[in-house]
């Protein structure tokens, strides 16, 4: 799904929320490009509101988000007592788990009653053996629990998924996670499960929320770096990605310099192939260690070459390309700033560099493109207009950024009403004028007949 766009966001939040209360969680979705990018997803944003209701802190991690939100939804007074009672006796968690798990085995996220049956069977064994109970429950009376008091839900076949995929996602993430917490104790059953849900597409959300969960845990180094090792005799592009997923470089250990062995032999390789697969393998790792190879084909006098390597990986990252990235950008010749401001703005780790321009930048085309990508790709959340107010004359008045900005108009904001008639009344451009004029004429009655004739006379 394409998930809200920014101002979706701010429309979605302002229905659910009072306005001081709007205000505030809006305030740190602008401040906070990672939470309003995991907040596109609808469902998601509805547990950052509820969050936010509730006075709990927001984490800005899906991992960590959906896991706040299954503990608030666990601590409920009613809820809590009966989670804790027969039959499910606190399992809960370990019941819910080993059904996400057998989903993803079976790439899907439907299971039959009777196939659920059987999962909370051996798990409710397995629990007896743990000593956790002291004889496995009725599993029919476990999964009519959960259906009625938790996440799982049964539907009119009688099978049962949980509410949002998401949450089958977060289940079977503590599942692998208890893997690799496992592997120093039990090295061989544990990797061999990893290594097979590592060749297996259906995983691939699950192993990235399990990246992002480790990236952010510097107590989780070692589970980092065993599952990057794991990864790389799998498939190299995929052990590139969580590389950079897990943002491990130098303290990636043997795997990372095993990595970056691999990579670099496979650029050095004869087939033009393997070389662009290297390059995109370069790119997903999100290290500053393969810049030296970037570097080159973002300079070349071939626009191809140059929109290739800008698009590797879904994207570069400034900082990827080292220290000195913004430094060596600035000596660009204008037209390729321009070109490059619009590569890279289609990443949100590069929202700074673009809202620097967008406020800075001396030269008209430069700064009236970084304004129109701000808003284009909705990174600035709500700092377009103020990048355009801030802006000098031949900026405000470029084409395509008036344009843009005649677009965001609304007839209520009486504020811009009078700039934009500011500009039609001061400006020396006849085709400005006209295209002011003409934009509030089509709201004569909102904004008053007689200014929008003036503004289009003057």
């Amino acid at each position: 799904l394409r998930g809200f766009t920014w101002k979706e966001q701010q429309a979605f939040i302002q229905q659910a929320l009072p306005g001081d209360s709007a205000s505030a969680l809006l305030t740190s979705l602008r401040t906070n490009p990672k939470l309003r990018s995991v907040a596109k997803n609808p469902f998601v944003l509805t547990g950052v509101i509820s969050l936010h209701k509730s006075g709990q802190c927001v984490p800005d991690t899906l991992f960590d988000l959906l896991a706040a939100i299954v503990d608030a939804f666990e601590a409920e007074d009613q809820r809590a007592a009966t989670l804790k009672s027969s039959p499910l006796r606190g399992c809960h968690r370990a019941y819910l788990e080993a059904i996400a798990k057998e989903m993803n085995r079976s790439a899907s996220t439907l299971m039959p009653e009777t196939d659920a049956r059987n999962v909370v069977l051996e798990m409710g064994r397995e629990l007896v053996d743990q000593g956790m109970l002291a004889q496995p429950p009725e599993p029919s009376d476990i999964l009519e629990a959960l259906c009625s008091r938790h996440l799982l839900h049964r539907n009119e076949d009688l099978a049962l998924r949980f509410a949002h995929q998401l949450f089958q996602e977060f289940f079977s993430a503590h599942v692998v996670i208890a893997h690799l917490e496992a592997v120093p104790v039990s090295n061989d059953e544990h990797k061999t499960f990893l290594t097979e849900i590592l060749n297996y597409p259906f995983w691939e959300d699950t192993i990235d929320l399990v990246a992002s969960k480790l990236a952010d845990d510097k107590n989780r180094r070692a589970q980092a770096q065993l599952l990057l090792e794991i990864a790389l005799p799998v498939d190299l592009g995929y052990a590139s990605h969580l590389a950079g997923m897990l943002r491990l470089e130098r303290n990636g250990g043997v795997p990372w310099q095993e990595l970056c062995d691999a990579i670099g032999k496979m650029h050095h390789h004869k087939a033009p192939e393997a070389k662009q697969y290297s390059l995109h393998c370069a790119a997903a790792t999100r290290s500053p260690e393969f810049s030296p190879i970037l570097w080159p084909l973002l300079e070349s006098d071939d626009q191809q070459v140059r929109l290739t390597c800008y698009r590797l990986a879904g994207g570069l990252t400034l900082k990827q390309l080292g220290l000195d990235s913004i430094v060596r950008i600035a000596k660009w010749p204008d037209a390729r700033r321009t070109e490059a401001l619009w590569e890279f703005a289609d990443r949100p780790e590069n929202l700074e560099y673009i809202e620097c321009l967008a406020q800075t930048e001396p030269v008209t085309t430069v700064r009236a493109a970084a304004i129109r990508a701000l808003d284009f790709y909705n990174l600035a959340s709500g700092s377009t207009l103020d990048a355009w107010r801030k802006a000098p004359d031949s900026v405000k008045e470029e084409s395509s950024v008036l344009t843009m900005v005649l677009e965001l108009w609304r007839p209520e904001e009486t504020a811009l009403t009078n700039e934009l008639k500011e500009i039609a009344r001061q400006s020396n451009s006849d085709a400005v004028k006209r295209k002011v004029g003409l934009r509030l004429l089509a709201h004569a009655e909102e904004v008053g007949a007689d200014a929008a004739r003036n503004a289009l006379r003057e």
